[in-house]
Parts: C-alpha cells; structure tokens; sequence
C-alpha cells in the first residue's frame, strides 16, 4: 500500500531472548487461556520485536517507537468509559539502558536494524535515549541520523519539553540530522504542532546567534533549519 513506516506501541523496553521451541510453549499457554509469566511476556515481545524490525528492514520501513505510557490508571474511569480517556501516566523502568543497548545491537549485530525513530514519554530518560542510539549510527547505508531521538511526545509535547528534546538531541548527537516533528494524522487539529514546533525552534537556534555560539549566517543556518522542519524528513521516509 506504499507505506513508509510503521508505529509499535511498548510500556517498556525489555531485551529477554527466546529460541523457537520457547516461543511455542508460550504461544500454547496463551491460546489455551494460561497465565503467562513476566519472564514469558518478556520473551515474547523482545523476539516479536526483533522479526518485526526484519521485516521493516526488508521493506524499507521506517521503524516508529513510543514507549514509556502507563496507561488507563483510574480503574473506576476506565470501567465508565473506556480506554484512552484521560487516565494516562509517564511510566519508569531501571533497566532502560542495558536492555535498549541489547536489543540494538542485536539488530545490528544480526544485520536486522531499520531505519528508527524513539519517541519517549519519560523525560527523565531522554539522556539514556539518545546517547544510546549514537551507539548504533554507524551504517554502510549512508543515511545521516539513522537511529532518530523522536520530538516530544505527548506529556513532553510543550515548549519545554520540545527543548529539552533538542538540548539533549544537540548535546549527545547532531541537531542538524534531526527529522522534526511528527503529526497524527488522524487528527486534523494536530498539525498546528508543526507551526508551533517550528517557532519553537527557530527562537532556539536564534538564541544560539544572539549568544554568539554560532555564527549569524543565513548561508549555514537556513539549510539546518529547513532540514528539521521538511528535507531531512522527505529524505528519511523517502
């Protein structure tokens, strides 16, 4: 259908592999109705997410991840109304890092990795998030930023939460690279984000100007802005 990528939803990450006579025991004790163990939910959404990325990878895909949402809290609320109705949290987890570096370099050490974009709720981890991702940049495909530290999403999609975003994308990796700010497009009301984005953005890198940390030039800076607000996004999602 001529998709250019795909977006997985995860409470947490988890790096729990599994061999194919485990994922069938598994398998078995969920379609016969049987509690399945934290152990065993590990396993199957670590090896579920690694042949998902192949077959993004094959396809040309690019690979969107969300994750860090605790969601549907009020238990009384959600049994009134519903899911997704405004009892969502900012999860944690304290394995962050060492399961994210495990499954990337899974991926790559498998010759599996997809372009990427992480998108993160907790703030508190975005230092983890990106520094992480420079881990797996490296590629003989010739693509800037392969590995992308998604915008601020949801809870950070605020002008602070948008600048810490590019803080750290500029401290722990290059700002240049970045593919901007994403829409749901199932909301026509969302788009106003990209002309806030962009505000947001434009006043950053002009504080860099009036600080002097960059110099005043339109010849270097418009080609990096404009990259963040349109190109980089055309030329990652092709």
């Amino acid at each position: 259908m001529n998709a250019r990528a795909s977006d997985i939803s995860l409470g947490a990450i988890v790096y729990n592999p599994a061999d194919e006579d485990e994922l069938n025991t598994i398998f078995e004790k969920a379609m016969n109705d049987e509690a399945l163990s934290k152990d065993e939910e590990e396993k199957w959404q670590t090896e579920v997410f690694v042949e998902l990325s192949r077959l993004y990878k094959e396809n040309n895909l690019v690979t969107q991840v969300h994750f860090g949402a605790l969601r549907n809290t009020n238990s009384s609320y959600f049994e009134k109304l519903g899911p997704d109705t405004g009892f969502d949290s900012t999860g944690d987890q304290v394995d962050l890092a060492s399961n994210l570096n495990q499954l990337l370099d899974r991926l790559a050490r498998d010759g599996k990795l997809p372009k990427m974009i992480w998108y993160n709720l907790n703030q508190s981890y975005n230092n983890v998030l990106v520094n992480t991702l420079a881990n797996f940049q490296a590629n003989e495909e010739d693509v800037h930023g392969k590995l992308q530290f998604g915008a601020g999403w949801w809870y950070n999609d605020t002008e602070l939460g948008m600048i810490d975003q590019m803080n750290k994308y500029a401290e722990e990796s290059i700002l240049a690279n970045f593919v901007g700010m994403l829409t749901d497009s199932r909301s026509f009301l969302s788009y106003q984000r990209h002309d806030y984005f962009r505000r947001i953005l434009s006043s950053y890198i002009g504080k860099w100007v009036e600080d002097e940390k960059v110099p005043n030039s339109k010849e270097l800076l418009d080609p990096i802005i404009e990259g963040i607000c349109y190109q980089n996004a055309a030329d990652f999602f092709n």
